[in-house]
């Protein structure tokens, strides 16, 4: 996929899977308890959406998908036991959801999401 992307780096549909597979892969490697490898997918799965955002902003934000992959970076670090990193990590999906629900104040669902992640 990364190479379709570097052919084609300015199409969406091409990020969008590019993304949507490293959140597959992330989430096995979890799932695997592979924590050290899902935290490297993870933190490219982070830069990929915050480089599809940049260059596709018409299409809608990624602010629940990243708060999601920062909490699961978060999982995955506390995991490791490194405490301090999954703390940061754990930081940025707040502020995450809270854009999320600033940018969308009637969705209870990221609210319930927010909420979550605080009684953690």
């Amino acid at each position: 996929m990364e190479t379709l992307v570097a052919n084609f780096p300015d199409t969406h549909d091409y990020f969008k899977h590019l993304v949507m597979n490293y959140r597959v892969y992330g989430d096995y490697l979890m799932n695997s308890e592979r924590h050290e490898e899902a935290c490297s997918v993870q933190r490219k799965l982070l830069d990929l959406m915050f480089r599809t955002q940049e260059k596709f902003p018409e299409n809608g934000g990624q602010l629940s998908n990243i708060a999601w992959t920062y909490y699961n970076l978060g999982l995955s670090l506390t995991e490791l036991k490194r405490a301090e990193e999954a703390a940061e990590a754990f930081r940025s999906a707040r502020t995450h959801f809270e854009r999320q629900i600033a940018a969308n104040p009637g969705n209870i669902r990221f609210q319930w999401y927010l909420a979550v992640l605080q009684a953690e």
